[in-house]
Protein backbone atom coordinates (compact mmCIF):
# COMPACT_ATOMS: atom_id res chain seq x y z
CA UNK A 1 0.00 0.00 0.00
CA UNK A 2 1.12 3.52 -0.54
CA UNK A 3 0.84 6.57 1.42
CA UNK A 4 -1.50 9.78 -0.10
CA UNK A 5 -0.36 13.80 1.49
CA UNK A 6 -2.01 16.88 1.06
CA UNK A 7 -1.86 19.79 3.26
CA UNK A 8 -4.00 19.13 5.59
CA UNK A 9 -4.28 14.96 5.97
CA UNK A 10 -2.19 11.97 5.71
CA UNK A 11 -3.23 8.21 5.01
CA UNK A 12 -1.38 5.54 6.48
CA UNK A 13 -1.13 1.83 5.19
CA UNK A 14 -2.92 -0.39 8.11
CA UNK A 15 -3.81 -4.36 7.87
CA UNK A 16 -5.04 -5.96 4.93
CA UNK A 17 -8.18 -7.65 4.55
CA UNK A 18 -10.00 -10.04 1.79
CA UNK A 19 -10.89 -8.28 -0.85
CA UNK A 20 -9.97 -4.13 0.86
CA UNK A 21 -6.83 -2.19 1.64
CA UNK A 22 -7.39 -0.04 4.41
CA UNK A 23 -5.17 2.66 5.22
CA UNK A 24 -5.64 4.99 8.68
CA UNK A 25 -6.46 8.83 8.01
CA UNK A 26 -4.73 11.13 10.69
CA UNK A 27 -6.03 14.81 10.09
CA UNK A 28 -3.42 16.75 12.11
CA UNK A 29 -0.34 14.19 10.23
CA UNK A 30 1.92 14.45 13.42
CA UNK A 31 1.63 11.06 14.65
CA UNK A 32 3.80 7.99 14.21
CA UNK A 33 1.11 5.80 12.34
CA UNK A 34 4.32 2.94 11.40
CA UNK A 35 2.45 -0.44 11.49
CA UNK A 36 -0.86 1.03 12.90
CA UNK A 37 -3.45 -1.59 13.24
CA UNK A 38 -7.31 0.05 11.78
CA UNK A 39 -8.92 -2.77 14.75
CA UNK A 40 -7.91 -0.04 17.14
CA UNK A 41 -7.64 3.34 15.12
CA UNK A 42 -11.11 4.48 15.76
CA UNK A 43 -10.91 4.13 19.67
CA UNK A 44 -7.89 7.28 18.76
CA UNK A 45 -10.14 9.55 17.05
CA UNK A 46 -8.93 8.36 13.89
CA UNK A 47 -10.34 7.70 9.99
CA UNK A 48 -10.52 4.43 8.14
CA UNK A 49 -10.20 4.70 4.69
CA UNK A 50 -10.67 2.55 1.82
CA UNK A 51 -7.20 2.96 -0.10
CA UNK A 52 -8.92 1.38 -3.59
CA UNK A 53 -11.70 4.44 -3.65
CA UNK A 54 -8.79 6.95 -2.18
CA UNK A 55 -6.43 8.89 -4.31
CA UNK A 56 -4.99 11.87 -4.62
CA UNK A 57 -6.98 14.88 -5.39
CA UNK A 58 -10.30 13.08 -5.96
CA UNK A 59 -13.33 14.31 -5.48
CA UNK A 60 -13.83 11.55 -2.61
CA UNK A 61 -10.52 12.23 -1.06
CA UNK A 62 -11.67 16.30 -1.61
CA UNK A 63 -15.04 15.59 0.72
CA UNK A 64 -13.70 13.27 3.00
CA UNK A 65 -10.51 16.18 3.85
CA UNK A 66 -12.79 18.92 3.96
CA UNK A 67 -15.22 17.11 6.86
CA UNK A 68 -12.51 15.98 8.43
CA UNK A 69 -10.87 19.49 8.75
CA UNK A 70 -14.13 20.70 9.86
CA UNK A 71 -14.78 18.30 12.71
CA UNK A 72 -11.96 18.40 14.46
CA UNK A 73 -11.38 14.85 15.85
CA UNK A 74 -9.57 15.17 19.12
CA UNK A 75 -7.40 12.12 20.47
CA UNK A 76 -10.40 10.22 22.37
CA UNK A 77 -7.31 8.86 25.57
CA UNK A 78 -6.96 12.33 27.03
CA UNK A 79 -11.09 12.67 27.24
CA UNK A 80 -12.21 9.27 28.07
CA UNK A 81 -13.12 8.85 31.84
CA UNK A 82 -11.39 6.36 33.90
CA UNK A 83 -11.55 4.39 36.91
CA UNK A 84 -13.80 1.58 38.41
CA UNK A 85 -17.30 2.92 38.33
CA UNK A 86 -17.31 4.08 34.75
CA UNK A 87 -14.95 0.79 33.16
CA UNK A 88 -16.34 -1.48 35.12
CA UNK A 89 -19.35 -1.10 37.32
CA UNK A 90 -21.39 1.43 35.05
CA UNK A 91 -21.31 -1.40 32.23
CA UNK A 92 -22.84 -3.79 34.77
CA UNK A 93 -25.38 -1.57 36.05
CA UNK A 94 -26.49 -1.20 32.63
CA UNK A 95 -27.03 -4.53 32.31
CA UNK A 96 -29.06 -4.82 35.46
CA UNK A 97 -30.97 -1.51 34.56
CA UNK A 98 -31.78 -3.78 31.24
CA UNK A 99 -33.77 -6.45 32.72
CA UNK A 100 -35.67 -3.91 35.00
CA UNK A 101 -36.79 -1.59 33.11
CA UNK A 102 -37.22 -4.32 29.24
CA UNK A 103 -40.98 -5.58 30.73
CA UNK A 104 -42.10 -2.18 31.42
CA UNK A 105 -40.91 -0.51 28.54
CA UNK A 106 -42.48 -3.22 26.01
CA UNK A 107 -45.82 -2.81 28.06
CA UNK A 108 -45.94 1.23 27.53
CA UNK A 109 -44.99 0.50 24.05
CA UNK A 110 -47.73 -1.27 22.68
CA UNK A 111 -50.52 1.54 23.12
CA UNK A 112 -48.02 4.09 21.80
CA UNK A 113 -47.81 1.83 18.49
CA UNK A 114 -51.47 1.42 18.56
CA UNK A 115 -52.13 5.43 19.13
CA UNK A 116 -50.01 6.37 16.81
CA UNK A 117 -50.70 3.78 14.07
CA UNK A 118 -54.69 5.97 14.22
CA UNK A 119 -52.60 8.99 14.37
CA UNK A 120 -51.10 8.43 10.89
CA UNK A 121 -53.10 5.58 9.00
CA UNK A 122 -49.47 4.50 8.06
CA UNK A 123 -48.23 1.02 10.01
CA UNK A 124 -44.73 2.74 8.33
CA UNK A 125 -44.79 6.06 10.24
CA UNK A 126 -45.59 4.37 13.30
CA UNK A 127 -41.56 4.67 13.90
CA UNK A 128 -39.12 7.39 13.18
CA UNK A 129 -35.71 6.41 12.49
CA UNK A 130 -32.45 8.36 11.42
CA UNK A 131 -28.56 8.26 11.17
CA UNK A 132 -27.28 10.06 14.48
CA UNK A 133 -23.72 11.02 15.74
CA UNK A 134 -22.69 8.22 18.21
CA UNK A 135 -19.73 7.46 20.26
CA UNK A 136 -16.21 8.10 18.55
CA UNK A 137 -17.95 9.61 15.47
CA UNK A 138 -19.27 6.43 14.19
CA UNK A 139 -22.71 7.29 12.99
CA UNK A 140 -25.78 5.29 14.06
CA UNK A 141 -29.55 4.52 13.18
CA UNK A 142 -31.64 5.74 16.16
CA UNK A 143 -35.14 4.31 16.64
CA UNK A 144 -37.61 6.73 18.16
CA UNK A 145 -41.93 6.80 17.86
CA UNK A 146 -42.68 8.70 15.28
CA UNK A 147 -44.13 12.51 16.38
CA UNK A 148 -43.85 14.55 13.56
CA UNK A 149 -45.36 14.51 10.21
CA UNK A 150 -43.35 13.71 7.55
CA UNK A 151 -41.13 16.23 5.52
CA UNK A 152 -40.21 16.72 1.97
CA UNK A 153 -36.63 18.22 1.84
CA UNK A 154 -33.33 18.11 4.02
CA UNK A 155 -34.16 17.39 7.81
CA UNK A 156 -31.69 20.28 8.92
CA UNK A 157 -32.86 22.97 7.13
CA UNK A 158 -36.64 21.53 8.57
CA UNK A 159 -34.72 21.89 12.18
CA UNK A 160 -33.12 25.02 11.74
CA UNK A 161 -36.33 27.03 10.21
CA UNK A 162 -38.30 25.45 13.44
CA UNK A 163 -40.56 22.09 13.12
CA UNK A 164 -42.43 22.68 15.96
CA UNK A 165 -45.73 23.23 13.32
CA UNK A 166 -45.08 19.25 12.37
CA UNK A 167 -45.53 18.21 15.85
CA UNK A 168 -48.81 16.07 16.21
CA UNK A 169 -51.02 16.37 18.79
CA UNK A 170 -49.94 13.43 20.15
CA UNK A 171 -46.56 13.68 19.40
CA UNK A 172 -46.79 16.72 21.70
CA UNK A 173 -47.56 14.31 24.83
CA UNK A 174 -44.61 12.21 24.29
CA UNK A 175 -42.05 14.39 23.66
CA UNK A 176 -42.89 16.21 27.16
CA UNK A 177 -43.05 12.65 28.58
CA UNK A 178 -39.87 11.36 26.70
CA UNK A 179 -41.94 8.35 25.95
CA UNK A 180 -41.02 8.53 21.97
CA UNK A 181 -37.71 7.66 23.12
CA UNK A 182 -39.00 4.04 24.06
CA UNK A 183 -37.62 2.78 20.96
CA UNK A 184 -34.10 3.38 21.74
CA UNK A 185 -33.96 0.51 23.96
CA UNK A 186 -33.23 -0.95 20.84
CA UNK A 187 -29.97 0.78 20.61
CA UNK A 188 -28.97 0.11 23.78
CA UNK A 189 -29.24 -3.63 23.27
CA UNK A 190 -27.77 -2.98 19.94
CA UNK A 191 -24.21 -1.29 22.13
CA UNK A 192 -25.14 2.49 20.03
CA UNK A 193 -25.89 3.90 22.99
CA UNK A 194 -26.68 4.08 27.01
CA UNK A 195 -29.42 4.57 29.56
CA UNK A 196 -27.05 8.16 30.07
CA UNK A 197 -24.65 9.82 27.91
CA UNK A 198 -25.43 13.07 25.52
CA UNK A 199 -27.59 13.38 23.46
CA UNK A 200 -27.57 11.68 20.38
CA UNK A 201 -27.05 14.86 17.45
CA UNK A 202 -28.32 14.35 13.69
CA UNK A 203 -24.96 13.98 11.70
CA UNK A 204 -25.65 17.47 10.28
CA UNK A 205 -26.58 19.28 13.54
CA UNK A 206 -23.64 18.12 14.76
CA UNK A 207 -21.33 19.60 12.22
CA UNK A 208 -22.88 22.60 12.46
CA UNK A 209 -22.48 22.54 16.33
CA UNK A 210 -18.53 21.38 15.57
CA UNK A 211 -18.23 24.52 13.53
CA UNK A 212 -19.74 27.40 16.11
CA UNK A 213 -18.79 25.83 19.54
CA UNK A 214 -15.24 25.21 20.24
CA UNK A 215 -14.98 21.72 21.67
CA UNK A 216 -18.37 20.72 20.79
CA UNK A 217 -17.16 17.20 19.46
CA UNK A 218 -15.14 15.95 22.55
CA UNK A 219 -18.92 14.95 23.64
CA UNK A 220 -18.60 12.17 21.16
CA UNK A 221 -15.53 10.22 23.71
CA UNK A 222 -19.24 9.20 25.62
CA UNK A 223 -21.95 6.89 24.49
CA UNK A 224 -24.78 9.07 23.89
CA UNK A 225 -27.74 8.37 26.15
CA UNK A 226 -31.54 8.32 26.19
CA UNK A 227 -31.06 10.48 29.24
CA UNK A 228 -28.57 12.62 30.80
CA UNK A 229 -27.78 15.82 32.64
CA UNK A 230 -28.33 17.89 29.45
CA UNK A 231 -31.56 16.53 28.84
CA UNK A 232 -32.93 17.04 31.86
CA UNK A 233 -31.87 20.35 32.73
CA UNK A 234 -32.22 22.40 29.32
CA UNK A 235 -34.92 19.76 27.13
CA UNK A 236 -35.06 20.23 23.48
CA UNK A 237 -33.18 23.48 21.75
CA UNK A 238 -33.62 24.97 18.32
CA UNK A 239 -30.77 26.47 16.51
CA UNK A 240 -28.84 28.77 18.64
CA UNK A 241 -25.21 28.44 19.55
CA UNK A 242 -26.12 29.84 23.39
CA UNK A 243 -28.04 26.44 23.84
CA UNK A 244 -25.89 24.42 21.84
CA UNK A 245 -22.96 25.63 24.19
CA UNK A 246 -25.13 25.22 27.45
CA UNK A 247 -25.25 21.71 26.41
CA UNK A 248 -21.39 21.32 25.57
CA UNK A 249 -21.12 22.55 29.39
CA UNK A 250 -23.96 19.97 31.17
CA UNK A 251 -22.47 17.14 28.90
CA UNK A 252 -18.98 18.06 30.39
CA UNK A 253 -20.34 18.36 33.80
CA UNK A 254 -21.15 14.67 33.50
CA UNK A 255 -18.15 13.21 31.63
CA UNK A 256 -15.62 14.96 34.40
CA UNK A 257 -17.54 13.72 37.23
CA UNK A 258 -19.34 11.00 36.68
CA UNK A 259 -19.84 8.37 39.09
CA UNK A 260 -22.85 6.01 40.39
CA UNK A 261 -24.32 8.88 42.57
CA UNK A 262 -24.55 10.90 39.85
CA UNK A 263 -26.17 8.44 37.53
CA UNK A 264 -29.10 7.76 40.08
CA UNK A 265 -29.37 11.40 40.93
CA UNK A 266 -30.01 11.59 36.60
CA UNK A 267 -32.18 8.57 36.85
CA UNK A 268 -34.53 10.09 39.68
CA UNK A 269 -34.89 13.76 37.79
CA UNK A 270 -35.59 11.76 34.98
CA UNK A 271 -38.25 10.43 36.03
CA UNK A 272 -39.95 13.49 37.51
CA UNK A 273 -39.14 15.34 34.34
CA UNK A 274 -41.04 12.97 32.26
CA UNK A 275 -43.97 13.25 34.74
CA UNK A 276 -43.97 16.80 34.56
CA UNK A 277 -44.01 16.88 31.14
CA UNK A 278 -40.90 19.14 30.97
CA UNK A 279 -39.20 17.01 28.21
CA UNK A 280 -40.29 19.33 25.42
CA UNK A 281 -39.50 22.29 27.65
CA UNK A 282 -36.81 25.03 26.88
CA UNK A 283 -34.45 27.07 28.96
CA UNK A 284 -36.66 30.70 28.98
CA UNK A 285 -33.54 32.46 28.50
CA UNK A 286 -32.34 30.83 25.60
CA UNK A 287 -35.23 30.09 24.01
CA UNK A 288 -35.44 34.30 23.69
CA UNK A 289 -32.47 34.15 22.20
CA UNK A 290 -33.20 31.98 19.91
CA UNK A 291 -36.66 32.57 18.53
Amino acid sequence: MTRNHNKSHQVHPGIRTPGNSFGVLDPFGGKDMKGVDVRNAEREGLKLVDLMRFSEGSPSAAALTKKLSASRIPHWTGFTPTGLYPSYLRPLANIALLFLVVPVLLALSLPVALINLLAFRDPRLVFFTQERMGQFGRTFRIYKFRTMRPIEGNSFEAWGSGDRNRVTGFGRFLRSTHLDEIPQILNILKGDMDFIGPRPEMVEIHEWAVANIEGFERRLVLRPGITGLAQITQGYTGQCEVAYAKKLDADDVYRVNISALMDLSILIRTVAWMMCGKGWSWDKRIRSISE
